[in-house]
This record gives C-alpha cells, structure tokens and sequence, in this order.
C-alpha cells in the first residue's frame, strides 16, 4: 500500500532505456544542481541511513548501484537537491544511457503541536490530493519537521494508530504551500483518548449437535479503542490467539481475561451467531453467548446451461442472522452446510469466481438446495518483444491495463495480478472481452485487442511490443 500512494503523490519519471548516469536538473532553468541525494525507500520522507545511495552528489552522476538486486522490495528511487521537491523516478538495473531529472523547487514545513500533554505515540503526517505524503513520529515531542516537499495544497493531521492512512485523527489544518515556502503551521491536539482497561471474560456455550471439540472466538471493536498500547480499529478484529482460553466441559468454553477499553464490540465464536457488547467502565465484565443448534442444508452446484451436476471448488456464506461451515464434499457437485437458524445468502466458487450469491430462505429443512454455477475462466496477457519475453514489471502496474466484457455487461473483472512476465485476471463468465493498454515508454502504442475466454480454463494473450524507431 505505501508503495502505491506514494506513486499516487509524486511525480513519476519512468524512461525503458536504464541509463548508466543521472541528470539532475532544476526544471525551470535546466541547469545542473549539486548536493544531489539518491534514496532507494518506500518513502523519501521516512528513510533510513541504508537507504541512501547518494549523498552530497554533483549532476550528472553514474547510476548508483541498487539495494538487494532486481527483486529488492522497494520499487522506486527518489531524488532531491537542496531547496528541490523529492522525485519518484522508476528502478533501471542494466543498460546504457543517461535519465535526466528535473526538479521543482519545494517547500519546507513544521507542525508545531500544543496541548497539555503530547502522547508518545503521537504522529503527524502530510496530505496531498487526499493521500499521505510524509509522516512522522513525534515521540512526545511538540513540533515535527518536513523538508523537500511538492508545493501545493496540504493537510496536516495529527493522530494515533497508523501510519499512511487509518489511525485516529486528533486535530488537523489546511493550507496552501508554494515553491520556496517555508512554512508554520499549528495544531492544538487535546488530550489522548486512552482510559483504563476492563477486564472482560466471555463464556461460550455451544449445542451438542455442533460436535464441538474446540472453539473460536473473534472480538472486533466498533470503534477505536486501545488494546493495552495498540490503538485498534473497526476492522482489526482480534481472535482467539490473542488471549488465554480455557475449557468448562463439553461444548463449554471460556475465553480471558481480556483488557478492553471500554466501548461497543462485536463477538463472533467459531460457532453461531454474531452479537454486539457494551463494555461500560469498570473493574469486571463477564459476557455469555449461547449457541443454539444447527440448521443442516445439502447444497447441489449444477451447470446454468446443462442442468447437469457441475463440479464447485467450495461453499461460503456472505450474509444472514449468523455464522455458517461447510462439513465437506458429498459428491464432486454437492456440499453439506451447518448453519444458525434463519435466513442466509451463500455463494459456490466455480474455481475461478464467487457468485452470484444465493439467498436460502429462514423455515423448516429445505432438503437439496440448488445453485446454477457459470463458469468464469482467466486471462493472461505476455509481453514479448523480438521473440524474447519482457518482464512485466518493466512496463509498469498491472492495473493500467483495462479488461472489458464485450456483450455481457454483468460480467466481472477480479483484480488484476502481475507474474514475471504476464498479467492476470480472473472473470466471472466465459465470452469477448476487450484488452486496452497504456502508453508503454520506448514502445509504439499497443492497439485494443479482442481475447475469447473459454469457461474453466486460462485463456492466453500474446502482446508482441515494437520498438519506437
């Protein structure tokens, strides 16, 4: 992820010719600068002293050598002068040549923070265009400095928990920066949320009919709360390898003592229905949940076309009154599902997609239940140029290229994947789709093609890239 907004708020160079030396350049004037530093990071704004493959530097510069080789982890090089923006500029590991780089100038900032107490786990970061740019951590210190950053409209925050995005945001302020600005900008931060933990215990009692051996139990806060020094959000859910569990006799369990903040949270045991808690201020809160027994449902996949039994991968419920598992494969085409009693929407995978989802009503046993399955197929598009593959990784993200389904518009389009010398996408039925690519740096434009997906199986899609001459 922080590779990504990082591409999303910096101005990206990207040349196909890796060059041997690199140009820094002030882009209003093109003269070359000096004190030029080279850091190979997720952030240019967070990185660290083995980071930095140039520091001090004089334009023009031979090409530093690279961290880790062609599969090191950080994607990007950034490069800055004094009183100049930092610059992504994309990773060339052989060839000959020279990139140039040209600068704009920055902007300087410091978040100056008040307030009766600055909490150690305090950070402070800079948005743009609604992406996180910069951050810091404060360490309980009442100012945070930036340098080196792109002029423009800018969010500070000041938060706790998180680091790109997420977190929970205590004060805040916009503002404008220009080139050559230095700015101050302040931020009254009140005091931290952070309460006294409850101590929580929650017993589980699950019908027999579950045959339950073991059991689970997920806790999710409905809001963030602080979990000892960690500040959780909705979403984070804990499970139960983060606290002690014990057994009271069959299908009987306990699970804590667990440190909560008090706040609202969502249960959820391996068995049964979801429920809602209240954990109020206090030294002892003791929660029960009971688990009634199972609705037992046989689930035939067969082919929408045919009719005929059609082989399914698995069974997942998506939604209803409560949890549900799938006991096992009866047959190549049948599924045994446990579920709470009522209403539940479950979905079969095909091998290559989900869905669409299928509603079984609450009642009495409805005996075999019927779900049509389509199946869906994958599509690989490979590069080559000259008869030689081209890693894919050279050309760009995977998500630049667009798939669309030509004359069945339900269909769906999975998200893409990126293999070594290929893209990927899983679809939701056979049929035409359209490929269309971007503008491929060093190549002549790639026209839209048309690829026939047959169901079941990966269709592939030859790419042959010209050379622009």
């Amino acid at each position: 992820m922080g590779r990504l907004l990082v591409l999303l708020a910096l101005s990206v160079a990207v040349e196909s010719a890796p060059p041997a030396r690199l140009r820094v350049i002030d882009a209003a004037t093109g003269l070359d600068l000096a004190g030029v530093t080279v850091v190979q990071a997720e952030s240019p704004h967070d990185a660290r002293p083995w980071h930095v493959l140039v520091a001090d530097g004089a334009s023009p510069l031979d090409r530093p050598a690279l961290h880790g080789g062609a599969d090191f982890w950080f994607a990007h090089l950034f490069v800055r002068a004094p009183g100049y923006a930092w610059k992504a500029v994309g990773l060339d590991r052989s060839g000959t040549g020279t990139r140039t780089v040209a600068l704009r100038r920055s902007g300087d900032l410091r978040v100056e923070l008040s307030g009766a107490v600055i909490d150690p786990e305090l950070r402070v970061r800079i948005l743009q265009d609604g992406w996180p740019i910069a951050w810091r951590a404060t360490r309980g210190a009442p100012s945070a400095a930036f340098e080196g950053l792109r002029p423009g409209h800018c969010r500070a925050e000041a938060f706790l928990g998180g680091e790109w995005i997420g977190g929970l945001v205590l004060a805040g302020a916009e503002f404008d920066l220009a080139e050559g600005d230095s700015r101050v900008v302040r931020l009254a931060v009140p005091p931290s949320p952070r309460v006294e933990p409850v101590e929580v215990t929650v017993a589980v009692d699950v019908a027999p009919e579950w045959g339950a051996g073991d059991a689970d139990l997920t806790v999710e806060p409905l809001g963030p709360v602080w979990l000892g020094e960690t500040l959780v959000w909705t979403g984070c859910p804990l499970s139960s390898d983060d606290f002690p569990r014990s057994s009271l006799g069959p299908g009987r369990f306990r699970f804590g003592p667990l440190a909560l903040q008090p706040g609202r949270y969502r249960l959820l045991p391996g068995f049964g229905r979801a429920c809602e808690a209240e954990v109020r201020p206090g030294s002892v809160a003791e929660i029960s949940i009971d688990v009634p027994p199972p609705r037992i449902v046989t689930v035939r996949t067969i082919d929408a076309g045919s009719g005929e039994t059609a082989r399914a991968e698995g069974i997942r419920w998506v939604t209803g009154e409560g949890g549900a598992d799938w006991t096992g494969t009866i047959t190549p085409g049948a599924f045994r599902l446990r579920s709470i009693p009522g209403a539940l929407d479950v979905e079969v995978d095909d091998g290559y997609w989900f869905g669409p989802p299928v509603h079984l009503p609450a009642g009495g046993e409805p005996g075999v239940v019927e779900i049509p399955v389509r199946h869906g197929g994958r599509i690989e598009v490979r590069f080559r140029e000259g008869g030689q593959r081209v890693r894919s990784e050279d050309l760009g993200p995977a998500e630049e290229v667009r798939i669309g389904a030509s004359g069945h518009e339900r269909a769906l389009v999975g998200e893409a994947r990126q293999f070594d010398d290929a893209f990927g996408w899983l679809v939701s039925r056979a049929g035409a789709y359209r490929v269309s690519f971007p503008a491929y740096d060093g190549y002549e434009p790639v026209p839209d093609l048309e690829v026939e997906v047959r169901a079941g199986g990966t269709t592939v899609l030859p790419v042959d890239l010209v050379p622009l001459r």
